[in-house]
C-alpha cells in the first residue's frame, strides 16, 4: 500500500497501490468517468502491507512551502471535492495571489455525509492540514464553511476553534449549491468571483475538507492518497 504505480502524463499527480499484493496485468480498464483507462490490476494478498519505503519528514515543521508542495505532488493528492484537479498546481497558481484559504466542508449535496464524518472522527487532521496550507501562502487565519445541518461536527470544530485563533468556523445556511466554490467565496467573504474567472482573481483558495486530511496525512504521516471515504445511500 502506498507504493508509487504510475507517473503523470502532463497535468496530473502520481498514482499509489492502494491495497497491496502482485501487479497481475497493466491495461485498460473501465473507469466511473464511463471510458476505459490505463489501469495496473493488482491482485489484492488482503495482508494491507505499508511500502517500506514510505516514511514522513523528520522534521516536518521546518520544510519551506515549496519543499511542501512538491511532497503533496509526490503523495498524489488532488482535489478531493469531484474536480479532482492536482493540488500541488492549484497551490502553485495561487502563490503571491491569496489572503484567504477557505476549506469546504459544506457538502450540501443531499444525502452525501462523507465530510461529516471526517470531521466528526478526525477533525485534527483537517485543521492539521490547513495549517499546512497557510505555511505554504505566508498566511495567518483560515476558515472553514460548513452547513448549519452538522451540528455534531460544528460542535467538535468550534471547540478546537476558539474565537481569536488562527481558524475561524463559518456556519452556512443549509442550502444547494452552498458548497459550490463561487458561491462558497461569496457567503463567506463577500466576493464575487468575475464570470469565467478562478478563486485567485478575488484573493481566495478553496480547498476542500478531505483534500486538507490528505495534506496532514502526507506531510506527517509519509502516507500518500490511496483512500477516500464515499457515502452509499437508497
Amino acid at each position: 500500500i502506498g507504493q508509487r504505480i504510475g507517473e503523470p502524463t502532463g497535468l496530473g499527480v502520481p498514482v499509489h497501490a492502494s491495497v497491496s499484493g502482485t501487479v497481475a496485468a497493466v491495461e485498460p480498464r473501465p473507469h466511473p468517468g464511463g471510458t476505459p483507462v490505463m489501469s495496473v490490476v493488482i491482485n489484492n494478498d488482503f495482508q494491507d502491507t505499508i511500502c517500506p519505503e514510505l516514511c514522513a519528514p523528520a522534521d516536518p515543521d521546518s520544510l519551506t512551502g515549496e519543499a511542501l508542495t512538491k511532497l503533496i505532488h509526490e503523495a498524489g493528492i488532488s482535489g478531493m471535492g469531484g474536480a479532482t484537479f492536482p493540488t500541488d498546481v492549484k497551490i502553485s497558481s495561487g502563490l503571491g495571489k491569496l489572503d484567504t484559504i477557505l476549506v469546504n466542508a459544506a457538502e450540501c449535496e443531499p444525502y452525501i455525509t462523507s465530510d461529516d464524518r471526517l470531521l466528526r472522527e478526525t477533525p485534527e487532521r483537517v485543521l492539521s492540514g490547513l495549517r499546512v496550507l497557510l505555511r505554504i501562502f505566508g498566511l495567518s487565519k483560515g476558515y472553514i464553511g460548513i452547513e448549519a445541518n452538522k451540528k455534531a461536527a460544528i460542535s467538535i470544530l468550534k471547540e478546537l476553534c476558539p474565537p481569536g485563533g488562527d481558524v475561524e468556523v463559518r456556519v452556512l445556511k443549509t442550502r444547494y449549491p452552498q458548497g459550490a466554490e463561487k458561491q462558497l467565496i461569496q457567503t463567506i467573504t463577500g466576493r464575487q468571483v468575475p464570470p469565467g474567472g478562478l478563486p485567485a482573481a478575488v484573493g481566495c483558495g478553496v480547498f476542500n475538507a478531505a483534500t486538507c486530511a490528505a495534506i496532514h496525512d502526507a506531510v506527517y504521516l509519509g502516507m500518500p492518497l490511496v483512500r477516500r471515504t464515499v457515502t452509499v445511500t437508497g
